[in-house]
């Protein structure tokens, strides 16, 4: 078969319509996937703060009584650590994609023992899925929603978690 000048770009005007609509919904998707791995990283936090209610917050199984990103990361300091050095990605937004804090999550701003159920005790630090884009806030009571930044709980995570 031989290719004519015309056929050749037919077949590299259709070939560019198709990535033009395929790529955004290959962006879309991964992004949705770095979401879900956010929220992923939150909900697996709050498991390792029960576990150490359990082990470590006595008869009255309470939480760490440290704030701001340092309520996550004390979870590598206890014996043996709940969470070890080698998962430290657990503390990164996949959103974010980048290395250069030691989290990218924000913890409660006072003792998390004194917050209600529904109180934000965490939170993605503003600009981890966008400059505006709200994020991730996990409340005390374990769920985990995707916040716009006008979300009246990304509002009132902003008043209750600090990085």
């Amino acid at each position: 078969m031989r290719w004519t000048l015309r056929s050749l770009l037919a077949v590299v005007i259709l070939a560019a319509v198709v990535a033009a609509i395929v790529m955004p919904m290959m962006e879309r998707t991964r992004r949705l996937e770095r979401t879900t791995g956010c929220v992923s990283n939150f909900s697996n936090l709050w498991k390792m703060q029960h576990n150490y209610m359990v082990t470590y917050g006595g008869e009255s199984r309470t939480l760490l009584v440290e704030t701001g990103g340092d309520f996550w990361l004390e979870l590598t300091q206890t014996t043996p650590p709940l969470i070890d050095s080698t998962l430290n990605d657990i503390f990164l937004c996949p959103v974010r994609r980048s290395t250069d804090r030691r989290t990218d999550y924000r913890g409660p701003a006072s003792n998390a023992n004194r917050l209600a159920d529904g109180d934000p005790v965490g939170a993605d630090i503003d600009g981890n899925h966008g400059r505006g884009e709200g994020g991730n806030v996990l409340r005390k009571s374990g769920d985990v929603q995707t916040a716009s930044a006008d979300d009246p709980m990304w509002l009132r995570a902003a008043v209750t978690t600090r990085p």
